[in-house]
């Protein structure tokens, strides 16, 4: 039963860090593609966690983009 809990806790990680470097390839596209300062960056990093704790991670992408004015300033 131990080694059940270990190689389960040991593939969840695995998983984790797949996820991981997924998303810093997908965040590394946009940036280059839409020029993404660091700047902008430090602002969408405060902006997305800001949503993600008031939202208990249930994020609305079209309200973000309505109700934000980081996200009219650069994106209209």
């Amino acid at each position: 039963m131990e080694n059940m809990k270990k190689y389960s806790f040991r593939m969840h990680l695995e998983m984790i860090f797949k996820l991981a470097v997924e998303s810093a390839k997908q965040n590394l596209l946009l940036s280059t593609q839409y020029r993404i300062d660091n700047k902008l960056s430090e602002r969408l990093d405060y902006l997305c966690a800001e949503k993600v704790a008031s939202t208990n991670g249930i994020i609305d992408v079209n309200a973000i983009i309505i109700d934000n004015d980081l996200a009219k300033e650069y994106y209209g």
